[in-house]
């Protein structure tokens, strides 16, 4: 059985079977599993709903992500969300554990596919809108609307991609 792994700046997730992992720091909710847990020293299994299947992790410094298939979009995110990192539209709290963005909820997968949505902080037009405004939840970046996303990755600066 596969296993894939993603890292953060102090925290760590694998995806084993069906299932989600994570250890490390979470002193800004990355770990997911609750404000009362600051680290995990071994893996500990993250509360996801029950009837998805986990095809995607991704982790940065200060935030976490999963998307899950079920036919339509499933993106849950947890961290620190002061720069509109989770995609929830708040700002100013964390989040310690996933919280599936509702701006995404029931959009079908085709719909999605190979396309990029962005959403944070815009600064110096780091989300690929044309301008430097900052999103609060994900928004797509027609400016690639004409070319097939395969993989984006965002490490360290605020803004986060799905494609």
């Amino acid at each position: 059985m596969q296993m894939q792994v993603t890292a953060g700046r102090y925290h760590t997730l694998l995806v084993h079977g069906s299932s989600v992992y994570s250890c490390g720091s979470s002193s800004c909710g990355v770990l997911g599993h609750g404000q009362e847990i600051t680290q995990c020293a071994t893996f500990s299994r993250i509360s996801l709903p029950s009837q998805s299947v986990v095809t995607h992790i991704s982790a940065s410094h200060n935030h976490t992500a999963f998307v899950l298939q079920s036919g339509e979009v499933n993106v849950f995110t947890c961290g620190d969300n002061s720069s509109f990192c989770c995609g929830h539209g708040e700002v100013g709290h964390t989040i310690f554990r996933p919280t599936r963005i509702e701006a995404l909820k029931g959009v079908p997968c085709k719909q999605v596919y190979h396309h990029v949505y962005t959403w944070g902080r815009g600064y110096c037009g780091a989300l690929g809108h044309g301008d430097e405004t900052d999103k609060i939840s994900p928004e797509l970046v027609t400016s690639l609307e004409c070319h097939l996303a395969v993989q984006v990755w965002c490490l360290g600066f605020p803004p986060f991609q799905l494609c």
